[in-house]
């Protein structure tokens, strides 16, 4: 489920030697695929929000979604959103 659709996520501050495997989660994924499951990582239940956190994260953030912006370049293309 994606932060756009649903409102909620959390940012997860992962150590050095969780650093490859997390940076897979940032792939172009579809959907419906799993990425905790693709990066072979483990999934807790958030208190605060629904996506789960990461378990070998040092560190999480559960969050809301308050704006978004999104951010174009000189062609006015939007190449990235900004979430605050």
């Amino acid at each position: 489920t994606n932060i756009l659709e649903t409102g909620e996520f959390v940012v997860n501050v992962m150590s050095e030697w969780m650093v490859e495997a997390a940076n897979h989660t940032s792939g172009n994924f579809a959907g419906d695929v799993d990425e905790m499951a693709a990066a072979n990582l483990t999934p807790l239940a958030s208190r605060v929000v629904s996506p789960a956190r990461v378990g070998e994260s040092a560190v999480q953030f559960e969050c809301r979604a308050v704006h978004t912006h999104d951010l174009r370049n000189r062609d006015g293309d939007v190449t990235a959103t900004l979430i605050v």
